[in-house]
């Protein structure tokens, strides 16, 4: 008998995604969204990347109850970009997308991007709009009338540079969707569109820094993509980490902290040459000088105890 792969793919890449939200574990939760998609000619992906919780015996759990579940296990612990690249290169579906374990899809994410890059051929992907969940996900930079005038003025710095424009549909020539993508403070959610795989193949196949970015803005040359302007996924903020312990914890050295715009920026410069980079040179001044709101941040949050902050 004929072999007919599924129409979608997929793609979940994990490290420990048992961390319990509202008491129930963030995989768990989100494998039954994946489940309780209204499409469901679609194959799921697990790559567990050298889990040390419950992980696996979650997964595995999941994986003998439901057949279109293939799961498998590293046993030593991948770098990001590998391990993503080791779910995509496991497929042959028409359809493609990456799936983050802490995020949510309503039932019918699924169906109705599919819907959309099955009438219309331009686009390469479709997305939607978004919402927040998790405990990071209040707006901890709204200015309160009680803040001190130092807090506010903390705050406005933070605020101007994670200026957050609306996210919309990227299309037009290469040139303006290239600057559209750039001036989306989220632009890089649109990885977990619903892609054409061969598209997405082709635009993984070299790294470089910021490698959503790069996979974003070449797979742009092959077409547009859409946004549906409703809100059919939940993205999960995590706690508001603490800077000042960021790059001890993580090994960041400081200069890579304070200049972690610039790798992208030469990358930008050296692919897409002189004239698109200075086209979109506005972006690349705000994106290097971030550096001075990561400095007020350690500043700040080293004075947070004392009254002149409160």
């Amino acid at each position: 008998m004929l072999h007919v792969s599924p129409k979608i793919s997929i793609g979940l890449p994990i490290h420990n995604g048992s961390t319990l939200y509202n008491n129930i574990p963030l995989i768990r939760q989100r494998l039954d969204s994946i489940l309780s998609q209204t499409f469901t000619d679609f194959e799921l992906i697990i790559s567990d990347n050298a889990s040390t919780d419950s992980t696996p015996e979650i997964c595995q759990e999941y994986a003998k109850k439901d057949k279109r579940i293939k799961y498998f296990r590293q046993e030593i612990i991948m770098d990001f970009i590998p391990h993503f690249k080791s779910v995509l290169e496991k497929t042959n579906c028409e359809y493609f997308i990456f799936c983050d374990h802490e995020d949510r899809w309503e039932p019918t994410f699924l169906e109705k991007n599919l819907d959309i890059l099955e009438t219309n051929k331009k686009f390469i992907a479709s997305f939607s709009r978004t919402s927040r969940i998790g405990p990071g996900c209040n707006n901890i930079f709204k200015i309160d009338s009680h803040d001190t005038l130092i807090k506010k003025y903390y705050k406005k710095i933070r605020l101007f540079f994670r200026k957050q424009n609306k996210m919309c549909s990227i299309t037009g020539s290469y040139d303006k969707k290239i600057r559209t993508c750039l001036h989306q403070f989220h632009a890089t959610y649109f990885m977990y569109s619903v892609f054409r795989t061969k598209i997405l193949k082709k635009a993984t196949q070299t790294d470089g820094p910021s490698w959503d970015w790069v996979v974003l803005l070449k797979s742009l040359q092959y077409g547009d993509i859409n946004l549906i302007d409703e809100v059919l996924y939940s993205r999960y903020i995590r706690n508001t980490a603490n800077l000042t312990n960021t790059y001890t914890k993580d090994k960041i050295s400081l200069s890579n902290l304070f200049f972690h715009g610039l790798p992208f920026t030469t990358w930008f410069y050296r692919y897409f040459g002189v004239f698109l980079f200075l086209k979109n040179l506005d972006y690349f001044v705000i994106l290097n000088l971030s550096f001075i709101s990561i400095i007020f941040v350690i500043i700040f949050q080293k004075f947070q105890k004392y009254s002149f902050w409160k």
